[in-house]
């Protein structure tokens, strides 16, 4: 028996990023590194390791890749802000999210063109002010209402602290 395994296989349409999970059948490098066929937004077909679907460092197609360079050339403000999305996403649809239940369950949906197109979530972020401050987080104004234009904005972490439900019930 071997080890456990810490990434389990994508389920068949699962989207990480431009990927989208093809075939769920496990595909084993000589390293026993585990595979799986995605096929990008672009229409590309690809085997891509599990293990960076899962953390986010593969996210599509090296064309693909390079239109998101075309938006942020900076790579870790690039990856910040990718990562960003994929937690919200994550958090909204993923009911394994351990943050589903205070988002998803509840409601909270991203805006669909976002949803389908990464790229056009991360060119609006970058025309909200303190985008490429690492310092600052993203925020909902509305706590009730979904990731969509309008209700986004950088602020600091004492004042995403304050706009929670749990800091509004004490105001």
């Amino acid at each position: 028996m071997g080890r456990p395994r810490k990434y389990p296989n994508p389920a068949k349409d699962s989207r990480f990023g431009e990927w989208t999970v093809v075939d769920e059948e496990s595909i084993y490098d000589e390293q026993g590194c585990i595979y799986v066929l995605c096929r990008c937004s672009c229409g590309r077909e690809c085997e891509i390791r599990v293990r960076n679907l899962y953390l986010g460092t593969s996210t599509g197609c090296r064309p693909c890749k390079d239109m998101y360079i075309a938006v942020i050339e900076d790579r870790d403000l690039r990856v910040k802000m990718l990562t960003r999305i994929r937690d919200i996403i994550g958090r909204c649809y993923d009911i394994n999210d351990p943050s589903f239940k205070d988002y998803g369950a509840r409601g909270i949906t991203v805006y669909s063109e976002w949803l389908n197109d990464r790229r056009e979530f991360l060119k609006y972020l970058i025309t909200l002010p303190g985008w490429d401050n690492p310092s600052l987080e993203l925020d909902r104004e509305n706590n009730n209402g979904n990731y969509e234009p309008g209700n986004l904005r950088f602020i600091t972490h004492s004042e995403n602290c304050s706009n929670t439900r749990r800091a509004a019930k004490y105001r």
